[in-house]
C-alpha cells in the first residue's frame, strides 16, 4: 500500500520523537517508566490540542510492542464474529527536545481475520448513517481487515506565555469478505488539528484549536460463485428498516462499481486548565464538530444516493491531585451525536446529446434520525510512585451508552432505542525484584440494559396495496440482544519486564478476559479474549 506524500510529515516526526529518545535526551540513567501513566498524568497528553504537547513532564517515553489477541464466543454483536484473531503493531512516543519544542508520534499496523461473519458491509457500522447489510445471515464467511494508522504533532514555545501546535492523523483501511456476495471495501480517513495555548498569571492555561476530518470508504461487490443465484442485500436506513436490492453488477447501492461513503468535518475545541491548589489541577475540554456527507458519487451521470447532516459535542473533565508518592485522577467524558439522513429522489435521462444517461433530482426525504449518547465516570489511582512507575494502579468506571433512531418510510416508521450501563474495577501490582518487574492485574465488571427494540407504526391508515418496507428481523434481534442484555466481565493479565539500562525496558504479557451474557436467545451467552503482547520501552 502506498501511503500519500504528506504522510511523509507525520514519520518525521515520530523519528524525530524516537531520536530525541536515545542516549543524547536519556544523557541521566533511567529506571522503569510507565507509557501509560505519563499518558495519563495530564489531560493536555490526550488532547486534541497539540499544542498542550509543551506539558510533558519527562523528557521523552516511547514503546514498541507486537500483540496477537485471540476471541472465541457467541456473545458478539450481529456483525461480529464467534471465532477471530488480531494481530498488532505499534510505536508510539512522546519527546521534548528542549524547553520550547516537544513532539508526539504513533505509527500501528492491525490484521484482522473473522470467520462465519455476515451482517453490515461497512469497517464500522454505527459511524454511518445508511448500511448495507446481507439479507439471508445464514450467507456466513471470513472477513478480512488490515488498518494502517499513521500519526504525528508538535507543540512549541512562541513566547513565555502563547505555544502553538499541530497534528495530522491518518489512517488507511482495507476490509473485504472471501464469499458471496462479496464486498471490497478501502477507507481514507484524515484528520488535521491545530491548536494554540496561552498562560494567564503562573498556572493558568486557556486553549484552543480547529479540527477538519474528511474520511471516504469505498465499497464495491462482486460475485465470484455460481452466476445463476440472486444475492439479495437490505439497504438499511436505521434499525434493519429499509428496502432489499437484488445485486445485478450494474446500478444501485450495491454496484460492482466503487461507491463512495463521504464523511466531513468542520470543528474545534475550548481548553481550560487551572490549579485549584498547589497539588490540584482541573483540566476542562468542550468541543464540537458539524457533520456532512453522502452515499454514492457526486456528478451529473452518477448517482447521490443519500445525504446526511449532523453535530458532535464532546466534553472532558479531568481534576488531578498530586501527593508524594501518589496520583488520583477523577475523569468525566461525555459525547453527544445527533444525526439525520435523506434518500434523494432521483430519475435517471437519457435525453442528453452525447447519449448518456443523466442524472434529475426531484427532492429528497428524511428516512432516518439518531441520536448517540455516551458518557463515562472514572477514578483512576496510581499508589507508590517511583521514577514514573506506580506500585498500584485501581481503575473504577461507571459508563453509560445510548442509542435512539427513529426511521421514517412514508407511510410507515419505526423507534428504535438500546440503553446499557456498564460498571467495572480493575487493580494491578507491579513487584520489581532487582532489574525485574513483575506485574499482575485483575479486573471485573457488570452490565445491564434495556430498550425498545421495534416499535413499528403508520403515520396514516394504510390501504391493502401499500407494502411495508423491507426488513431483517434476525440482526434486529441479534443487534438488540448484544446491545442490552445483561453481563458478567473477568479478566486477569500477568507481565514480565527487565531492565537492559539506560531506560531500556523489555516486556512480555499475557491477559485473557471472559463475558458471561445473561438470559441471551438470538446471540451465545459466552465470549473469550486472550492476548499475548511483547515490546519494549525506552
Amino acid at each position: 500500500m502506498k501511503f500519500p506524500e504528506h504522510c511523509g510529515i507525520i514519520v518525521a516526526a515520530l523519528l524525530g520523537a524516537l531520536h530525541g529518545s536515545g542516549p543524547d535526551a536519556a544523557c541521566q540513567e533511567r529506571g522503569m517508566q510507565d507509557f501509560g501513566y505519563i499518558k495519563e498524568s495530564d489531560g493536555w497528553l490526550t488532547s486534541e490540542n497539540a499544542s498542550g504537547l509543551l506539558s510533558l513532564p519527562v523528557r521523552s517515553t516511547s514503546f514498541i510492542e507486537a500483540s496477537f489477541r485471540k476471541d472465541n464466543g457467541g456473545f458478539v454483536n450481529y456483525s461480529g464474529s464467534d471465532d477471530s484473531f488480531d494481530f498488532g503493531l505499534q510505536t508510539e512516543s512522546y519527546c521534548r527536545l528542549d524547553r520550547r519544542v516537544a513532539l508526539y508520534g504513533n505509527i500501528s499496523y492491525d490484521f484482522f481475520q473473522g470467520k462465519n461473519m455476515t451482517g453490515s458491509v461497512f469497517a464500522d457500522p454505527y459511524y454511518n448513517p445508511t448500511e448495507i447489510v446481507e439479507s439471508d445471515p445464514e450467507m456466513k464467511g471470513k472477513k478480512q481487515k488490515e488498518t494502517y494508522h499513521l500519526e504525528g504533532g508538535f507543540g512549541a514555545a512562541l513566547t513565555s506565555r502563547l505555544d502553538i501546535g499541530g497534528k495530522i492523523s491518518y489512517t488507511s483501511l482495507n476490509y473485504a469478505k472471501m464469499k458471496d456476495l462479496r464486498h471490497v471495501n478501502s477507507l481514507m480517513d484524515m484528520t488535521v488539528t491545530a491548536g494554540l495555548r496561552y498562560r494567564i498569571g503562573t498556572k493558568v492555561f486557556l486553549g484552543l484549536d480547529y479540527l477538519y476530518r474528511r474520511s471516504v470508504e469505498a465499497v464495491r461487490f462482486q460475485q465470484s460463485g455460481e452466476g445463476g443465484r440472486n444475492y439479495y442485500s437490505l439497504v438499511s436506513f436505521g434499525a434493519f428498516y429499509g428496502m432489499e436490492e437484488v445485486f445485478n453488477g450494474e446500478s444501485g447501492y450495491t454496484s460492482s462499481n466503487s461507491q463512495p461513503m463521504f464523511n466531513r468535518f468542520h470543528g474545534g475545541a475550548l481548553q481550560v486548565d487551572f490549579p485549584l491548589s498547589r497539588r490540584v489541577d482541573w483540566f476542562h475540554e468542550l468541543g464540537f464538530r458539524d457533520r456532512a456527507g453522502y452515499y454514492g458519487e457526486k456528478s451529473s451521470k452518477t448517482i447521490t444516493f443519500t445525504e446526511h447532516q449532523g453535530q458532535e459535542y464532546a466534553y472532558r473533565t479531568g481534576i488531578y491531585v498530586r501527593k508524594s508518592g501518589e496520583m488520583h485522577k477523577i475523569g468525566l467524558e461525555a459525547r453527544y451525536e445527533v444525526l439525520t439522513n435523506s434518500e434523494n429522489v432521483y430519475k435517471m435521462s437519457s435525453g442528453s446529446s452525447d447519449g448518456n444517461s443523466t442524472v434529475q433530482y426531484f427532492g429528497s426525504n428524511e428516512v432516518l434520525s439518531r441520536d448517540m449518547l455516551h458518557a463515562e465516570l472514572a477514578y483512576t489511582g496510581f499508589l507508590g510512585l517511583k521514577d514514573f512507575m506506580p506500585a498500584w494502579t485501581v481503575n473504577a468506571v461507571a459508563g453509560y451508552s445510548s442509542m435512539s433512531r427513529f426511521v421514517s418510510i412514508y407511510p410507515f416508521y419505526r423507534n428504535n432505542s438500546a440503553h446499557l450501563v456498564l460498571c467495572s474495577i480493575r487493580g494491578g501490582r507491579n513487584f520489581m525484584v532487582k532489574k525485574s518487574m513483575y506485574s499482575v492485574e485483575l479486573e471485573g465488571g457488570y452490565g445491564t440494559g434495556w430498550g425498545i427494540m421495534a416499535d413499528d407504526g403508520t403515520y396514516t391508515a394504510v390501504s391493502d396495496s401499500q407494502e411495508e418496507p423491507d426488513g431483517n428481523t434476525v440482526f434486529l434481534e441479534r443487534e438488540f440482544e448484544y446491545l442490552t442484555a445483561g453481563r458478567l466481565m473477568a479478566g486477569a493479565g500477568v507481565r514480565y519486564s527487565r531492565l537492559f539500562g539506560k531506560g531500556i525496558r523489555g516486556y512480555a504479557g499475557l491477559k485473557a478476559g471472559y463475558v458471561y451474557g445473561h438470559g441471551t436467545r438470538y446471540i451465545g451467552n459466552t465470549a473469550f479474549t486472550g492476548t499475548v503482547t511483547v515490546g519494549c520501552s525506552f
